[in-house]
């Protein structure tokens, strides 16, 4: 499987997501043992991953030398719904809101709120 950098179980508790170095997000169904590889749109290392609330959507760092990632994937179709860039930051951890609609990261020394369930409206105090 690699280095493992984060694994996180989906909402629902069926799904296990794993992200490492080898740049694949691995979704585990676990009452089947089903694997199901994904690539978040890049060949990069992937530090963290997500769940949002409603289990169909995933948010996935990707570290890359011109400045790191976070892509939304669906996690049905396995596409890229969103990448958001967060500049200078590079994001080691991620959360999202209880009801999907905004995405936390944390860098080292700072924090920073995207709203994904808005996509042209950031949220008060951000931007």
């Amino acid at each position: 499987m690699g280095d493992v950098d984060t694994m996180v179980f989906s909402p629902d508790g069926t799904r296990l997501a794993v992200v490492g170095v080898d740049g694949t997000l691995r979704l585990w169904h676990l009452s089947t043992g089903a694997l199901r590889t994904l690539r978040a749109g890049h060949d990069q290392p992937l530090r963290a991953v997500a769940f949002a609330p409603d289990g169909r959507t995933l948010a996935v760092v990707a570290i890359e030398d011109d400045g790191d990632r976070v892509t939304l994937l669906d996690t049905t179709t396995g596409r890229a719904q969103r990448t958001i860039e967060p500049g200078a930051r590079s994001p080691l951890s991620l959360a999202f809101s209880p009801d999907g609609h905004t995405l936390a990261t944390v860098s080292t020394g700072n924090g920073a709120v995207e709203d994904v369930g808005h996509p042209h409206r950031q949220p008060p105090g951000c931007g």
